[in-house]
C-alpha cells in the first residue's frame, strides 16, 4: 500500500478504494498498470448503474473528502494515446473498450507500453499528484487540456479559461498552498514562466510522438516525486 521516496512511505490511495470497494478485483504490486484499468473497468459498472460516487470511489476526491479533488497528471490521457501510437487502436474508458484491452494485456506491444508506464502507474494515486481546485467545474480541464497541468495553470491566469474560478482565493494562493512553484522557473508565480512539461514552449495535446509521450510521463514523475517532499 505504500511507495518508499527517500525515507518517506507514500500512501497509494488506489489500493485502499479497491480493497473497501472493489471485492472483485484486486491491486497487484508489480501490475500497476493492469490493476488501474481493472479499476477504471469497475468504476464503469458503477456508473452504468448509477452507484459511482466520487468521495467513495475517486481516489482524489477521496483523499480530500471534497469533489474539488483533482489529478496533477492524469494517467488515462496520455496512456490512451500511447496505445494508439503503439497498437493502432483507439481505446476508451468505458466497460466494453476497457474489457477488449484487459483481454489483450498479454499482448507484446501493450506489455511494452505497461512497462514504460509502471512507475507512473504506482505513484499517480499518491499524495504528490493530487491537487484541491479551487472550483469543481475546473475539472473540465480533462476534456480541454487532457488534465495537463502545465497548460491548466496557463489558463488560470489573466484571460484564461479559468480565472474566472479564483472568487474565494488568488491564483497565487492556490499556488502556494498546493505547492506547485516547483512547476514555474524559478519559483517565479506568473504565466510567463510555467514550465512545459514537454518542449517546445508551446503547450502540445497528446497527439505526439510514442517517444515525447513517454518523455512526459517521466517527467511527471519526477515532479510528483518531488512536490511529495514539499508535504
Amino acid at each position: 500500500m505504500y511507495k518508499n521516496i527517500r525515507g518517506f512511505l507514500i500512501m497509494n490511495y488506489l489500493k485502499e478504494i479497491i480493497e473497501k470497494n472493489y471485492p472483485e478485483i484486486k491491486y497487484t504490486e508489480d501490475k500497476p498498470v493492469e490493476s488501474i484499468l481493472r479499476y477504471f473497468q469497475a468504476g464503469c459498472v458503477l456508473s452504468e448503474q448509477n452507484k459511482f460516487i466520487r468521495l467513495k470511489h475517486d481516489c482524489d476526491a477521496y483523499f480530500y473528502e471534497d469533489e474539488n479533488g483533482d489529478v496533477m497528471f492524469s494517467f488515462w490521457q496520455p496512456y490512451k494515446w500511447a496505445l494508439y501510437q503503439e497498437t493502432g487502436f483507439s481505446y476508451s474508458k468505458t466497460t466494453n473498450s476497457l474489457k477488449h484491452l484487459l483481454n489483450r494485456i498479454d499482448n507484446q506491444k501493450i506489455k511494452s507500453i505497461n512497462k514504460k508506464f509502471n512507475n507512473f502507474a504506482k505513484l499517480c494515486y499518491t499524495k504528490g499528484n493530487f491537487i484541491l481546485l479551487p472550483d469543481r467545474a475546473m475539472q473540465k480541464r480533462g476534456i480541454l487540456y487532457e488534465d495537463r497541468i502545465d497548460e491548466t495553470l496557463y489558463e488560470c491566469f489573466a484571460n484564461g479559461v479559468f480565472e474566472k474560478h479564483f472568487k474565494n482565493i488568488t491564483i497565487e494562493e492556490w499556488i502556494k498552498r498546493e505547492k506547485l512553484e516547483l512547476l514555474f522557473h524559478k519559483n517565479i508565480i506568473n504565466k510567463d514562466s510555467i514550465v512545459p512539461i514537454i518542449k517546445p514552449k508551446k503547450f502540445t495535446n497528446f497527439c505526439m510522438s510514442l517517444y515525447q509521450i513517454y518523455n512526459y510521463i517521466d517527467k511527471a514523475v519526477d515532479i510528483i516525486k518531488s512536490r511529495t517532499e514539499l508535504f
